[in-house]
This record gives C-alpha cells, sequence and structure tokens, in this order.
C-alpha cells in the first residue's frame, strides 16, 4: 500500500495531518470505512487491513494523528509522543470527517479505531451528532493495564511534572525507543514475526514515523481522557452500535475494564480474539480470521 502524493489538511492551529483514501474495488457495493489507529501508528502499517476493507465495497479513509506519522509534530525533539489533551485529537477528526470524508462519501458511515484511537472515537461520539451506522473498537482505550499503585503514582508525577512546565519531558521507561524496534520475542504487540518485522522495516527505512517514549504532558492527557469517558452520564451518549474486539494476551490495556465498560453501552458487542496480542489487526492470519468473521458479522 502507497501514499503517493500524500495529501494533507491544515488543523485549526495550523498543524499539517496527515490523511489518505483508498476507493473501493467492487462494484455494486458501498459503504465508508474511516480507520483510525493508535500511538505510534501511522497509515502504511495499516496496508492489509484496508485491502480487506477494500475488497468488503468500503471506500477508507485514515489519518496520522497530529505529533505522529507524516503529520505535523508538537515538540522540538520529533520522537517524543506527545499531546496537550486529548480535545486536540477529537477536534482533528472532527474537522477531518466535516472537511474531507462526510461531504464525499457513500453511507453507511463506519467507524474502526484502534486502542488510543478507540479512545479518541468515544469522546468524539460524546460530543458530536454524527451519522454513524457501526464503530468497531480493537483493544480500545478504556484503562492503561496497570495495578492502581501505579496508576495513582503515574497521575501523581503527571499532573505535577505538567502544573511545573515539565510537561514535555519524557517519561523514564526501558523502552526508549518505538515499541517495533526491539526485539520480536516478548514484544506484547504480535505473535507474528512477518508483521512486526515488516513493520520494523518501514520505520527503519523513514525515521519520520519513529516516537520513542511518550512525554509527562501525553500521560496526564491520558489519564484526563480515561476520566472523562467513565464521567457519570457518559456511556448513555454512544447511541451507534458498538462492537468491542478484546485481545486475549493484552498486556497494554485491560479486558476487565473494557467488559465493564461496554456493559453500559446502549448497544454493543464484545469478542475475544483468543491468543491474540495488543495489535490484533496486526496477528497472524488464524488470530486475524477471529476479527473479521466478527467484523462481518456486526457491519456487513
Amino acid at each position: 500500500m502507497q501514499l503517493r502524493p500524500y495529501r494533507f489538511l491544515t488543523a485549526a492551529d495550523g498543524l499539517l495531518l496527515r490523511y489518505g483514501y483508498w476507493p473501493r474495488r467492487q462494484k455494486g457495493l458501498e459503504g465508508t470505512l474511516v480507520l483510525l489507529g493508535g500511538r505510534t501508528e501511522f497509515l502504511e502499517k495499516y496496508g492489509d487491513t484496508i485491502n480487506h476493507l477494500n475488497h468488503r465495497g468500503f471506500d477508507v479513509y485514515s489519518i496520522d494523528w497530529r505529533g505522529q506519522g507524516l503529520s505535523g509534530r508538537l515538540l522540538k525533539n520529533p520522537y517524543k509522543g506527545h499531546v496537550d489533551t486529548y480535545q486536540d485529537y477529537v477536534a482533528d477528526l472532527d474537522q477531518f470527517m466535516r472537511t474531507i470524508v462526510l461531504p464525499r462519501s457513500p453511507s453507511p458511515l463506519i467507524l474502526l479505531a484502534h486502542s488510543m484511537g478507540g479512545n479518541i472515537v468515544l469522546q468524539y461520539l460524546g460530543q458530536h451528532d454524527l451519522p454513524v451506522e457501526r464503530v468497531v473498537l480493537t483493544a480500545p482505550l478504556i484503562r492503561i493495564k496497570m495495578s492502581r499503585l501505579t496508576e495513582l503514582v503515574g497521575r501523581f508525577l503527571s499532573r505535577w511534572m505538567t502544573r511545573f512546565g515539565w510537561g514535555a519531558a519524557a517519561v523514564p521507561s526501558r523502552r526508549q525507543r518505538h515499541t517495533f524496534q526491539g526485539p520480536f520475542e516478548n514484544n506484547g504487540l504480535t505473535s507474528d514475526p512477518q508483521r512486526f518485522f515488516a513493520i520494523q522495516r518501514m520505520i527503519a527505512e523513514n525515521r519520520s514515523f519513529n516516537i520513542n517514549s511518550v512525554t509527562y504532558g501525553w500521560l496526564e492527557a491520558t489519564f484526563e481522557a480515561i476520566d472523562h469517558i467513565h464521567a457519570p452520564g457518559f456511556v448513555r451518549k454512544i447511541t451507534a452500535p458498538v462492537l468491542l474486539v478484546i485481545a486475549e494476551n493484552d498486556t497494554l490495556v485491560c479486558n476487565h475494564a473494557i467488559h465493564r465498560f461496554a456493559a453500559g453501552l446502549p448497544q454493543h458487542h464484545v469478542t475475544t480474539i483468543a491468543g491474540a496480542s495488543h495489535e490484533i489487526l496486526q496477528e497472524k492470519e488464524k488470530k486475524q480470521a477471529q476479527f473479521w468473521e466478527a467484523f462481518d458479522a456486526f457491519v456487513c
């Protein structure tokens, strides 16, 4: 999957955001799907997924979130993962939908989002009335998987550092590199070595894709985003049917929190991909087949 030439839109604050459009390959079927990735991700990573969706009759749109991919970066050090607030992501998504997607797209309109993108989509739907037919969330960031003590310490430090002007400082971590730049063994993302190393090569060939550790500002914004979707009454605002797809072996997001959140949604389905790690759409074919079976039953 290639994106040449790239397409860009200008966000409200002047930042350039890269997006892509891939028309469907089957006549007689029509629909629009907006594909939204997670933290550190970039459009090229979803080439196989886009092919699957095109063959199902969907025109596909996607965007690199601000601060990653080939969208504009927010700090002097372009390799830090940073955002001031998830409301910036929500505003970017709203502009993308209103100016690029909705004016030219056939219905039904489907949203497919992964991890951090799932949190952004939930916030977006809670704030905007949009003609969405279905929503599919893979390993959505409902809560970070960590102990209660670690979360309390993380919340305190990120709030303190941000309040005193150190929000752009990197959070100390054993993993001071992109999640796909380490060894394959125990990577916690996918059990498929071919896909793992293919993504690793993409990053090696284009250093602009690289994102290392997150900042204290990003961490505080993430805790605030989590609190936002758990606010009383929020979940009832999500009126579109939602399919939540859980990775059985996820080590990054909390699966128990996904189940609890789903129970409050007016219309929801939950499915678990047996043996899958966090990156469900980068998993082995047999595990992906479980996802596509659930997707087809829910959407098509």
